[in-house]
């Protein structure tokens, strides 16, 4: 009872999320390179809708979408 009890600041629940949110990204970039034909067959589809930008789209999409990667992966790639 006495955690729920303690003040918290705003700066220190925006330092927690930065933190969280840097360790997050990093993972995503981990797995995105070792995911790279998931980010070309994403870039052929986001060709279609924008043709300069296809590579760089795919990959923060997996980069940010890393943990839907992982749990669906296998069941999406043909």
């Amino acid at each position: 009872m006495r955690l729920l009890n303690r003040q918290v600041t705003i700066g220190g629940t925006l330092e927690a999320l930065l933190y969280f949110a840097f360790a997050y990204l990093v993972v995503g970039f981990v797995v995105t390179f070792f995911h790279m034909p998931y980010v070309n067959m994403l870039a052929e589809q986001w060709a279609h809708w924008m043709p300069a930008g296809a590579q760089i789209a795919a990959l923060i999409q997996i980069t940010v979408m890393w943990p839907g990667l992982l749990l669906t992966s296998h069941l999406c790639m043909t």
